[in-house]
């Protein structure tokens, strides 16, 4: 910049004033300076910040700063065009495709049970035995009310009154119906395993004596030999999943192997666990599947086509803003 300072003065100075105004105005240069680069409007101050940026930029400073830049840019750019493959990521359980449930077949007490989760069973082994005794007695009760009841309508068909008899005969089937029905539950005293299979829920172990209502769930027992793989897909995810589409499994039991996996059906119903949301999705294993049994539980990432790794990385951003201004009414 090129400027100068210009003094009305009633005499001539003398040399030493005239020293005192050069350096007052070497002093106001930068002040002015700063004054007129504060003036500049808003494009001139964005024209003058790109200049400087680009002088930065292409001089010789800051060598190693411009190159990791130009790795960056590289990087960038090529995250935003380059396809990879994109998979979606969720939780997996093996679990039987036909897993029984075992269930109390009366209300009583637990009287033996040994048998937990993770045992394998064959068909007929014992899993529990309920308590018998209340029912023996019932039995015995019953099996007198029966004799009773017998001899009762052998006597009223010895007189030959036909309502005696009757009567008689109506007590004698209640009886036999009763005695029948104890029976029922003491052939039923003992839970066994309905196929060759192992124990994927149940641990009755350490409740000898507890009670069991009807009905209660004892334990649950699948087949080792037909089992499928469930994953349970978030909702923001389910859009990209597809029967038919391919993936890999790895299980926390057997982290060195990988499995090759099917969609063989997607619910469209949603499940509402542990505060979010996700979609049951059904997969089996292709090939080899040596040591995988059911209740197993891994990770499983199913294909879902090629997409950049800069839409990877941001789409869970991109949805959220656009589904957060929608919702704002934007």
């Amino acid at each position: 910049m090129v400027g100068a300072l210009l003094l009305d003065l009633a005499a001539q100075p003398a040399p030493a004033e005239l020293e005192f105004f050069r350096t007052l105005a070497l002093a106001l240069a930068p002040a002015l300076d700063l004054h007129a680069l504060a003036a500049r409007g808003l494009a001139a101050h964005g024209r003058d910040s790109l200049k400087r940026m680009l002088a930065d930029w292409l001089g010789p400073s800051h060598p190693g700063l411009k190159f990791a830049g130009t790795l960056a840019v590289i990087g960038l750019l090529l995250a935003a065009t380059v396809p990879v493959d994109f998979r979606v990521r969720a939780p997996a359980t093996v679990e039987g495709k036909v897993q029984r449930v075992v269930a109390a077949p009366f209300a009583g007490f637990i009287q033996e049970a040994y048998l937990r989760a993770g045992d394998a069973v064959k068909q007929g082994d014992i899993l529990a035995r309920l308590d018998e005794r209340e029912l023996r007695l019932e039995e015995s009760q019953w099996v007198a009310q029966a004799e009773l009841a017998e001899r009762k309508l052998r006597e009223a068909m010895a007189k030959g009154i036909a309502v005696t008899v009757r009567l008689a005969q109506a007590e004698l089937d209640e009886a036999q119906a009763e005695l029948a029905f104890v029976r029922s539950k003491l052939a039923r005293a003992t839970v066994v395993a309905p196929f060759d299979g192992v124990i994927v829920k149940g641990d009755l172990s350490q409740q000898q004596g507890a009670p069991v209502e009807q009905g209660k769930v004892l334990f649950e027992v699948a087949p080792m030999s037909a089992w499928r793989v469930v994953l349970k897909v978030d909702e923001r995810d389910i859009v990209h999943v597809r029967e038919g589409e391919q993936g890999e499994l790895v299980l926390t039991g057997l982290p060195g192997e990988r499995f090759a996996l099917k969609v063989n059906k997607v619910a469209p119903v949603a499940l509402a666990e542990d505060g979010r949301n996700s979609f049951r999705v059904e997969a089996a294993v292709l090939g080899e599947s040596r040591g995988v049994q059911p209740g197993m539980e891994g990770v499983g990432k199913l294909a879902a086509g090629e997409r950049t790794l800069l839409w990877i990385a941001l789409h869970r951003v991109f949805d959220w803003a656009r589904y957060t201004l929608w919702t704002l009414g934007w």
